[in-house]
Order: C-alpha cells, then sequence, then structure tokens
C-alpha cells in the first residue's frame, strides 16, 4: 500500500485496515525517513478514526523523527496535523501553538486552521456559558442565569436565543425596562423566533403599557392565532396580562 492510497481506503471506511498495514511497514523498517511518514500516517488514519489518544502518540512520534532527521516537509504535516487534532478535540491553546510554529509560518493550512480556530472557539465559549446559564435559570438562580448569558454574548454578541433567555430571567427579576430591551434586541436578531414575542408581550404587561403590548401583538410576524393560544394556555401570561386593557380586548375580539 502506498501512502497516497491511504485517503481512498479511509474514505471507503477500511481505517483499521488501513493502520494496521502500516503499522506492519512500520515494524519492518529501521529507515528514519519512512518511520517518520508511517507514523505520520498511522497518525492521521486514526485521527479521521477519532481514535485521538493513540493519534497524538504516532503523530508526536513522527514529528520528533522529522526533526531529528530534518525533514521539513514531514515535520510540517505532523506538526499540522496535530494541530487538526487538538482543534478537533477543542483544545484550542494546545491546537494554536502548534499552528504558531515557525515551521508553520508560510502554510495554508495553518493560516486557514488559526481563523477557524477563533470561530470555533467563539462558539464553542458562548454555548457552553449559554447551558451553563440554562442551568442556573432552571434552579431559579436568575442573576446568575444572567451573569451566564452575558458571558455567553461576549463570545457571539447577536445571539437571539441567548439574548432572549436573558431577557427573560431579567423579567424575573423584575428589571422589567432591561428586560424589554434585550427582548426588543432578540427579536431584530431573529423576528421568527415565537418566545421572543411571548416574553416580550410579558414584558409589556408587566410594565402596563398598552402601547406596547399592542406593538408586540401587531408589529410580529406570527400569526395572531398564536397569541390567542399563548393567551388560553400559559399561566404566566394570564398573570401579568389581567387587566391590560389592549391585552383584553384583543382576545375578546377573536
Amino acid at each position: 500500500m502506498e501512502l497516497k492510497d491511504v485517503k481512498a481506503l479511509i474514505e471507503e471506511g477500511r481505517s483499521l485496515e488501513v493502520v494496521n498495514t502500516l503499522k506492519e511497514r512500520l515494524n519492518e523498517t529501521s529507515e528514519p525517513k519512512k518511520r517518520a511518514e508511517l507514523q505520520g500516517a498511522i497518525g492521521w488514519t486514526l485521527v479521521q478514526a477519532k481514535e485521538y489518544e493513540e493519534a497524538n502518540k504516532y503523530l508526536e512520534s513522527s514529528l520528533v523523527g522529522a526533526t531529528d532527521g530534518g525533514y521539513t516537509y514531514v515535520k510540517l504535516r505532523a506538526n499540522n496535523n496535530l494541530g487538526i487534532l487538538h482543534y478537533l478535540q477543542n483544545d484550542f491553546e494546545v491546537s494554536r501553538s502548534y499552528f504558531n510554529q515557525e515551521i508553520a509560518s508560510n502554510s495554508k493550512t495553518a493560516k486557514i486552521y488559526l481563523r477557524l480556530l477563533d470561530i470555533k472557539e467563539r462558539e464553542y465559549l458562548g454555548k457552553e456559558a449559554l447551558l451553563s446559564g440554562v442551568g442556573k435559570r432552571q434552579s431559579k438562580q436568575f442573576q446568575e442565569a444572567i451573569n451566564e448569558y452575558e458571558v455567553s454574548l461576549e463570545h457571539q454578541p447577536n445571539n437571539p436565543k441567548t439574548l432572549e433567555f436573558k431577557g427573560y430571567a431579567e423579567f424575573r427579576l423584575g428589571n422589567l425596562e432591561e428586560a424589554y430591551h434585550t427582548l426588543e434586541q432578540a427579536k431584530h436578531a431573529d423576528p421568527k423566533r415565537k418566545f421572543t414575542h411571548l416574553n416580550l408581550l410579558k414584558v409589556s404587561c408587566a410594565l402596563k403599557s398598552s402601547p406596547k403590548v399592542l406593538q408586540v401583538i401587531n408589529g410580529s410576524e406570527l400569526e395572531q392565532e398564536v397569541f390567542i393560544d399563548w393567551a388560553e394556555r400559559d399561566l404566566e401570561l394570564q398573570r401579568v396580562c389581567d387587566g391590560n386593557e389592549a391585552f383584553t380586548d384583543f382576545i375578546q375580539a377573536k
């Protein structure tokens, strides 16, 4: 099996066959450059198979062998593949450390992954903070939830889901003006997100503002039957909108 055939066999779902064959060849050769190449090929095949721990071992061995032997191309390939391996595992700083190596300074692969790392790290950290905030909210720790949402928004400033969740938490704390502003941001980020409109309606009722209530209902892209359904089913909406003239008139008219 030639090294150029590895990719084709992986695409056929024969990764373990490739690894075993390459390991046999590795055991049969003592030539340093060939060993470094084979170790790199085994490592990359294991990356493709998501066997990351074993992949790291072979790629590190390839990098060491290529460095000791002065095999520039083999070294660059092992270095970049280690960067990709850690990128796939969300080890952002370790991944960057490989792509920032001097040997990778002119590598197109390294430049692409350095840009991708910035994007993926923001998405990952934003998602992690959002999930943490959801956990706090479920425990009714609304201020702690807001703190987590704000961390999430530092990484993904216009995430409509995070903005909506933050606005609802502010509503539950009684910070109504802040809640309304946050939910308006969420609406502009994604006008089709249903629960943003529901929470805006709750906040508008809590603010005792009939104009805002009408603005939420009439300014929404949602069918008005959606608001009717919420009025019949959502106990929190019923409670905060009880006595609001605009909301009552809307329901009775339907």
